[in-house]
């Protein structure tokens, strides 16, 4: 089943601590789009940067996952210190494949280790404290993305490294966190998927030494498709400038690689932000020099 109106999204906060103000405002943008909302009172605790202790995350998950009332399990934010939690949740727990997660982020961890772990579905999209950042345009288009049963997103503002199209799974999110999850049997397993990579605020030698990194230990020889989203907010500021472009990075990594690779698309740390599906074995990329699509059959629909 889809998410549809009437369902009821709940709220923790598997990060950092966020302002009241901002939960309240993404929660009522949640209900004027017809679904309920609940928010964990774990959502109020604070320990230093962080929404309480990583022991104290890990069981408001497990009560949303345990509740059956709710469909969704939400991030309330981004931040830090969601990889910490990781062991601490109980993957083998059968709710996790009936509710959907959403969140980016620092949330790539939870999302990532949930498909890995338990074969859990969701969507690498906003958070509820992400949504006022959003237009109503932009808000329509996510809120279509995560109730649709079948969705394009089509963009004619990339640019395409390699043409292409391919079928494959699909996973990712942000790269500094995909790059942490390495080694540790939390990361799914990548061969035969399309990567998708976005990130803010980095260095463009550090975006460079994640990606070498990501490059070797996946490798990215076994992946299907490659797509980059927004790298907002990065920059050069070492004390002898790095000199390379994101795109010199990112084309110097993928050299050699026949697949379908694009720069560009409409996601990660930005207000146009369509949520992406983690968990669906139906999606199709396709990569034009005047345009990329990606579509793909909601995850209960796959096959």
């Amino acid at each position: 089943m889809t998410l549809k109106s009437g369902d009821t999204i709940g709220i923790f906060a598997p990060s950092s601590r966020t302002d009241k103000e901002r939960i309240n405002q993404g929660k009522k943008i949640l209900e004027s789009n017809g679904f309920k909302v609940f928010i964990h009172p774990q959502c109020k605790l604070e320990k230093h940067q962080s929404a309480g202790s990583v022991e104290e995350k890990a069981a408001a998950f497990h009560d949303l996952l345990n509740d059956p009332s709710i469909n969704c399990v939400m991030a309330a934010c981004g931040g830090n210190r969601a990889l910490h939690s990781l062991p601490f949740i109980d993957w083998d727990n059968e709710n996790i494949k009936n509710k959907k997660l959403i969140g980016f982020s620092d949330f790539t961890a939870v999302l990532n280790a949930g498909y890995h772990k338990s074969g859990a579905q969701g969507y690498f999209g906003p958070d509820i404290s992400w949504l006022p950042r959003m237009s109503d345009k932009e808000i329509e288009l996510f809120i279509n993305s995560i109730t649709s049963d079948d969705l394009i997103i089509k963009s004619k503002k990339t640019k395409a490294l390699n043409e292409g199209e391919v079928t494959a799974p699909i996973f990712g999110g942000t790269l500094a966190l995909l790059q942490s999850m390495i080694g540790t049997g939390y990361l799914p397993n990548t061969s035969g998927h399309i990567l998708f990579l976005e990130d803010e605020y980095e260095e463009t030698s550090r975006i460079d030494r994640m990606l070498w990194q990501l490059k070797n230990a996946l490798p990215f020889s076994k992946l299907k498709g490659l797509i980059f989203g927004s790298f907002t907010n990065c920059r050069d500021n070492g004390r002898l400038p790095f000199g390379f472009s994101l795109e010199d990075i990112i084309k110097e990594h993928t050299a050699g690689l026949d697949i379908p690779i694009v720069m560009g698309m409409p996601f990660g740390h930005q207000s146009n932000f369509r949520a992406i599906p983690i968990g669906s074995n139906e999606v199709t990329l396709k990569v034009t020099k005047s345009a990329t699509e990606l579509s793909f059959y909601h995850p209960d629909k796959a096959s």
